[in-house]
């Protein structure tokens, strides 16, 4: 048996204290008068209910008393060998035992005095009333939430979670935990400014990607986003888009802020649109931009690329020759592309290109992109001269896979149609693009005369230069042609007498879905009775694919 007493004396208060214990148990009195305040006595004991190697339970209570107050409560422990307690519970451990995170609850309640309904007032938020501030209460400018008022004390469970978040830097817990509803507020918590490659290692929910999106970009329109596409590919690809864009010539460096971007956000690339380049700056020798062949080679899942080397905030920087790719550009670009083996759609635009540049795009196209679907050149000024270097570097199985081709605004005369037409027999083509091309109606008739034998779908010649000497292949053309669903002719000097021979012979076509000819000379009357009659021929394909739809399913249950 332990036995202890003592007196302390201070300025202001004199306690008296004496306490026994033996095997766990033990009783204790204290009296300690204060100067002002009036006497106070506490008794308190313990006592230990069960212990083994396992586990114990301990048992308390305590009684104290003042001339304002009179308190007594009580309280039961258990704890286990394992590190949990009734009150206490051990969340995570480190493997090496070095790191614990625990979480403890401790709650008192006052059965008489000035705070005896705290407890209370945790329990039931309708009871907790805020102050007052210019007449008006708190709780009528504060909005309900689900979770009931916001001065509603947090739960122990989130309290950690907090802890978590603020420290997340240092201890990024988020597999560890096991509750979805864990992480799932942590992912509403967590700064999203914190490193990209620490969030990136840890994190791949889409929520929470969606959510840094929208925080950095908030005015920006939100990418295309398909059934497989996930929110930290598209925000990988829009920061690996701002972080070209934004790059000096002279900040380039290969082995350190393009290596670090490229091992954080290269497996996730999968669209690239780069819609302008920085240029040189003043006094520098050539107009050459950041080279892309580093790049482009490091990019294994790359599907989609749209590239400019437009400088559209060269300021202070403009001098002439800015805005146009030099031979040192292409030859880089090229090099990338080669390396692009799985590159599906590719478009260069508002990109002046010269006719030797148009060859070593083509070998590169051809002979790395195996598996090249779309090919567009918008707005390059190629030229004839160029489509002839860029057909002559091909072979009669190049581009045996590409189907779209968009040659929008290029200065392609009638003999770059023709030169093109030779090509295009030997392509599997099934959209065509050659508005804003002056190619008249000798190139429109070059045009007409390969698709007869070419599996189209879509021919776009609008702005062309087309007059109503075209008419007569036309006509064979819509006769003849069963493939084609959409024609574009319009802002072409066709005339009216086009538009009644086109009358005469348009329901021989039955496949025809969509014919634009606005600004053609043909009247508003006569536009009208083609849309009639192509909305036939798409309401009589519908009933055909249902028809043919149940047949299928007859058929099915026949076999079954």
């Amino acid at each position: 048996m332990e036995k202890s007493a003592g007196v302390n004396v201070t300025n202001d208060s004199i306690s008296v204290k004496g306490a026994v214990n033996r095997d766990g148990h033990g009783l204790s009195v204290e009296h300690v008068q204060t100067r002002g305040s009036g006497r106070t006595t506490t008794v308190a004991g313990q006592a230990n209910i069960f212990k083994n190697e396992k586990a114990e339970m301990n048992a308390s209570a305590y009684h104290t008393r003042n001339r304002t107050h009179d308190q007594f409560g009580g309280g039961m422990d258990i704890s286990t060998a394992t590190g949990h307690s009734a009150g206490s519970a051990n969340l995570y451990s480190s493997p090496d035992g070095k790191l614990n995170v625990a979480a403890t609850a401790n709650a008192m309640r006052h059965t008489s005095g000035p705070f005896r309904d705290t407890f209370k007032a945790y329990f039931n938020p309708n009871d907790v009333k805020l102050l007052s501030v210019n007449s008006k209460s708190l709780d009528q400018c504060q909005p309900e939430t689900d979770e009931g008022q916001a001065n509603q004390a947090k739960s122990l469970r989130h309290l950690v979670l907090d802890a978590i978040v603020s420290n997340w830097s240092e201890l990024p817990l988020y597999r560890q935990l096991r509750r979805r509803q864990d992480r799932n507020y942590i992912l509403t918590q967590l700064d999203t400014q914190l490193p990209l490659q620490l969030l990136s290692s840890h994190i791949r929910d889409d929520y929470f990607w969606r959510r840094c999106y929208e925080v950095r970009w908030r005015m920006a329109p939100f990418q295309a986003r398909g059934r497989e596409r996930h929110w930290i590919n598209i925000y990988m690809e829009r920061h690996v888009q701002e972080f070209i864009e934004n790059m000096q010539t002279g900040d380039y460096e290969q082995d350190g802020n393009v290596q670090a971007a490229l091992d954080i956000c290269a497996s996730y690339i999968n669209q690239l649109e780069i819609n302008r380049l920085q240029p040189a700056p003043p006094g520098s020798e050539s107009n050459d931009h950041i080279p892309l062949d580093y790049l482009l080679s490091n990019l294994p899942d790359l599907r989609r690329l749209r590239l400019s080397y437009s400088s559209k905030t060269a300021g202070i920087n403009y001098q002439i020759g800015c805005n146009q790719i030099t031979a040192r550009d292409i030859l880089l670009l090229a090099k990338g592309l080669s390396q692009c083996h799985e590159l599906r759609k590719f478009c260069l635009h508002n990109t002046k290109l010269l006719a030797y540049q148009l060859r070593f795009l083509a070998h590169s196209l051809d002979k790395g992109c195996h598996h090249l679907k779309e090919l567009s050149m918008l707005h390059c000024a190629v030229g004839d001269a160029g489509i002839r270097c860029f057909l002559e570097t091909c072979g009669k199985e190049s581009f045996a896979t590409l189907t779209v081709l968009d040659l929008t605004n290029n200065r392609i005369t009638e003999e770059g149609a023709y030169t093109l037409s030779r090509t295009l027999v030997h392509v599997p083509l099934v959209r065509l693009v050659l508005r804003l091309n002056p190619i008249q109606s000798d190139g429109a008739a070059a045009i007409f005369h390969t698709l007869q034998t070419m599996p189209i779908k879509e021919l776009d010649l609008a702005s062309c230069s087309i007059t109503e000497s075209i008419t007569k292949l036309f006509m064979m053309l819509i006769c003849q042609q069963k493939t084609l669903l959409v024609i574009d002719l319009s802002n072409n000097d066709l005339g009216q007498d086009f538009g009644k021979h086109l009358l005469k012979i348009i329901n021989c076509n039955k496949m025809l879905e969509d014919m634009d000819l606005r600004n053609t000379g043909l009247s508003l009357d006569m536009r009208r009775k083609f849309q009639e009659i192509l909305l036939k021929n798409c309401e009589r394909k519908k009933h055909q694919a249902a028809k043919k739809e149940k047949r299928e399913k007859f058929n099915a249950m026949i076999k079954l």
